[in-house]
């Protein structure tokens, strides 16, 4: 199983028997790259990290620095979820009928 897939969201950054720097994901019960609601809630606290502290303790120029680092990264996240996992372009992600989702056992299909 590939531990970190391009474009998508680690489960955790890694564990402190190994190398947590230099190998993220230490998770392996399944793999953590077809996850749909991973990737997403890193947009979720892209902007909650956003409103919460940024916004509140940076200086106006660097957060606006940040404000368009979040949306970039979170903008591919996004395109890439879509592209994946909107089986019927509705901009809706639908489940594979796996535990694709970090509810690790239970396994959900369509959007319900």
């Amino acid at each position: 199983m590939e531990i970190k897939t391009k474009c998508r969201i680690p489960h955790d950054l890694g564990q402190p028997y190994a190398e947590p720097w230099a190998q993220t994901n230490a998770y392996i019960l399944h793999d953590t790259a077809i996850w749909r609601d991973l990737n997403l809630k890193f947009v979720l606290s892209c902007w909650r990290d956003y409103k919460l502290i940024v916004e509140k303790y940076f200086k106006p120029r660097d957060a606006e620095e940040v404000l368009q680092y979040f949306y970039k990264e979170s903008e591919t996240v996004v395109r890439n979820a879509l592209e994946d996992w909107d089986a019927d372009g509705d901009g809706m992600i639908e489940n594979s009928g796996t535990a694709d989702q970090t509810y690790d056992m239970w396994t959900m299909t369509g959007t319900r």
